[in-house]
Parts: structure tokens; C-alpha cells; sequence
């Protein structure tokens, strides 16, 4: 097996790290002892694009050349603020909306696979000293206690590695729990809130051998589609539903067709979005304009992968995967969904440049415009 090589990696450099959307929490370190382990924990955040470190206490701040040892080079990438009272920095995020979660084993700490968060957009996790743990002043001010589950004869993780799972679980969460969830019940979403529109299907008339045998092809274009949207080095990616059959799709070929040919030589910084157009391929194949971008989606596998409704309808995701906007394919579309409310500054603007160039006019519109909420979207519904 022949390891990827430095190049294959697609490091960011410093500046590019330094624009990048960071992801919706933070650590705050309560009299972190060790030198190396800030360093390793410093160079962790780093991987998790955590939003800012809070260092406090006697926990080392840099520059320092024992952290470079561990950090190598996180240092100069993570965002860090000092404070020398770790109950003034929670103090501060509590007051900025965070949720606090004290990695801590406590009477009421609960187990790290049942954490929830009530508000995945602010997330502070505090972690502390290597012998003492989290002081208990701090544990008083958080909103839950948490520990990993542990099975040999050991009762305690070194606080780097520690902060390696955390993080770790709470990215797997932020990143596919909207996504596993989507998957796993899909049936149930789509019954609930279009039951006049789809068709149930009768299970038991199927082998369990063709069962298999689905479940097993649209586990792997679900695979895919995850592939694809947490493709960090896509500014966008860009998937729209779209069928010949249906005459509310044929009423916006034109639309389409300019979204096609902008968005596929669009450049944002010298990188260009990615552009799928799901098309059912049930009577027809796609216009030939269209084959390059087009994903022949016979059991509407992928539809489903995206949680879309109708035809045609438009989902982005941003650079680190999150769903920015669902809806219309251009301005002067109907109404098929709305915008997501979890967006950044960097994802409006570039949603703006996204429709600018379907709309071909080059005005900059407010972005708030670009759909309407509609708990009745029209358009063509996909039947699954």
C-alpha cells in the first residue's frame, strides 16, 4: 500500500487556514499543566478548524519553543485568547450563548455517545489539569459533564488524547448526524410532511435478498454523496433535481441551461464549485448540454441522499459541508423550499456570486430574496 505523498495531502497554507470557516466551537483549557500537551491539543484543533482555544492558568501560552515541539507550526494557525481565571472565560462564552461541556467524570456526567447539544452553533468544551481535572468552580458553571467510556483498569485518558475524541465525536455529529438522520429515516420524513404526494411502498413483497442488495447500492451512493459535499477544497457544491417529465422543469430549460454553462467555469479564488444535476432517468436521457454534470439517478437513491422534494429544487453546501440553501434554481423560479438559517457572511456572499451569475445581471440582490418559505412547495414532487 503506497502512503499519499505531501503534496497529495491538500494542506492549507497559513492564509488559507486563516480564511477558512471555522467550525462552531471551542476548548478552553483549565490549568493545562504540560507544555505538550497544549502543543498536541493546539495541533488538534487545527484538524477540527476549531474556532478559538481559550488558554487559562497556568496553561502555557505562545510563543514558546517546547510548544512548537508538539504544536509544530499550530501555534501560528489556531486562534487563542488568554485569560488568567478560567471562570472569567466561561463567564464571557455564557454570556456569548455558548453551551459548556465539562469533560469531566462526575456523579451527574453523562456518557460521551449520549451528549447532546441543544445549540450545535456554540460549543465550548473545557478540559483540565492532567492531575486535578476540571476545578470545581468550573464544573459548577457548565451546562452538562461528560466522559468517555472507559472498559480496562485505567480510569482516566491523557488530556490531549482526550480532546482528540472529543472533538472527533462532536465532528462526526455536526458533520453527518443531519445526514445519517436524512438516510436512516427518510420513509418517515417523507410520509410526515408530503403524505399526499407518495406512495408507500409494500416491503413485503420483496425478498430479503433484494432488500440486501438495495440497501447495499444505496449505502454506497450515499457514501458518495458524503464524499462529495465534505470536500473541503469546493468552495460550494451545488446540486440541483431536475426532470424532462416534469412540465414545471421544462419551463425553466433555460434557466438551467445558463446555470450549467456559468457555474461550471465560475472561479471563486481560483476554484470552482461543483455542479450536479440529479435526473431521473425513467423515459428519457438527459439533454446532451446537460451529460456532464448530469447523475442518472434510476432509484432516485440520490434524490433521497439530499432530501429533495421536487422538481427542480437547488441545495448548496458550503466549503465544510453544511446545507446554506435549499430552494429555488433562480430568482425567477417558483418557490420550492427555503433558505437554511445557519449560514456565515462568507457563505451569503458567495451565494450572492452563485445567483448573480444564473441571474446573468450582475446585480448583487439581498440574499433574503432569493426564496420564499413555502411549507407547500411547487413544483413537480418525486415519488419515491
Amino acid at each position: 500500500m503506497q502512503k499519499k505523498a505531501m503534496n497529495e495531502l491538500n494542506r492549507l497554507s497559513l492564509d488559507q487556514f486563516r480564511s477558512q470557516e471555522k467550525w462552531p466551537f471551542v476548548v478552553v483549557l483549565d490549568n493545562v499543566r504540560s507544555i505538550y500537551n497544549v502543543g498536541s491539543i493546539m495541533r488538534t484543533c487545527d484538524a477540527f478548524l476549531c474556532n478559538k482555544l481559550y488558554l487559562c492558568g497556568i496553561t502555557v501560552q505562545p510563543p514558546h519553543k517546547e510548544l512548537s515541539k508538539t504544536a509544530i507550526g499550530a501555534e501560528k494557525t489556531v486562534d487563542w485568547v488568554y485569560f488568567s481565571q478560567t471562570t472569567e472565560a466561561i463567564q464571557e462564552l455564557k454570556s456569548q450563548g455558548y453551551f459548556i461541556v465539562g469533560i469531566e467524570q462526575t456523579k451527574l456526567s453523562v456518557s460521551l455517545e449520549n451528549l447532546q447539544y441543544p445549540n450545535e452553533n456554540k460549543i465550548a468544551f473545557v478540559l483540565g489539569n492532567e492531575v486535578d481535572g476540571v476545578s470545581e468552580e468550573v464544573l459548577k458553571l457548565c451546562d452538562v459533564h461528560c466522559e468517555i467510556p472507559q472498559f480496562g483498569s485505567k480510569h482516566s485518558f491523557n488530556v490531549s488524547v482526550t480532546c482528540g475524541m472529543i472533538l472527533w465525536e462532536f465532528a462526526r455529529k455536526f458533520k453527518f448526524k443531519h445526514l445519517s438522520a436524512l438516510f436512516i429515516s427518510l420513509a418517515t420524513i417523507f410520509s410526515s410532511c408530503y403524505q399526499s404526494t407518495q406512495r408507500c411502498s409494500d416491503h413485503s413483497a420483496e425478498s430479503s435478498n433484494a432488500n440486501k442488495f438495495a440497501q447495499n447500492d444505496s449505502v454506497k451512493i450515499y457514501d458518495e454523496f458524503k464524499r462529495i459535499v465534505n470536500d473541503t477544497h469546493r468552495p460550494a457544491k451545488i446540486f440541483i433535481t431536475f426532470s424532462t417529465e416534469c412540465p414545471i422543469s421544462k419551463l425553466h430549460v433555460s434557466d438551467l441551461q445558463y446555470v450549467v454553462n456559468q457555474l461550471s467555469v465560475m472561479e471563486d479564488l481560483g476554484e470552482k464549485p461543483l455542479l450536479k444535476v440529479i435526473y431521473p432517468a425513467v423515459n428519457s436521457k438527459p439533454y446532451p448540454w446537460l451529460e456532464s454534470f448530469a447523475i442518472v439517478d434510476t432509484h432516485l437513491w440520490w434524490s433521497k441522499a439530499i432530501g429533495a422534494t421536487v422538481y427542480p429544487e437547488m441545495v448548496v453546501y458550503n466549503r465544510i459541508g453544511r446545507e446554506i440553501y435549499r430552494g429555488k434554481l433562480s430568482n425567477r423560479a417558483m418557490k420550492t423550499g427555503e433558505m437554511s438559517m445557519v449560514k456565515t457572511a462568507q457563505d451569503s456572499s458567495y451565494l450572492k456570486l452563485i445567483f448573480n451569475q444564473i441571474e446573468g445581471n450582475g446585480v448583487q440582490k439581498p440574499i433574503t430574496n432569493l426564496c420564499v418559505k413555502s411549507n407547500q412547495p411547487a413544483g413537480c414532487y418525486i415519488e419515491y
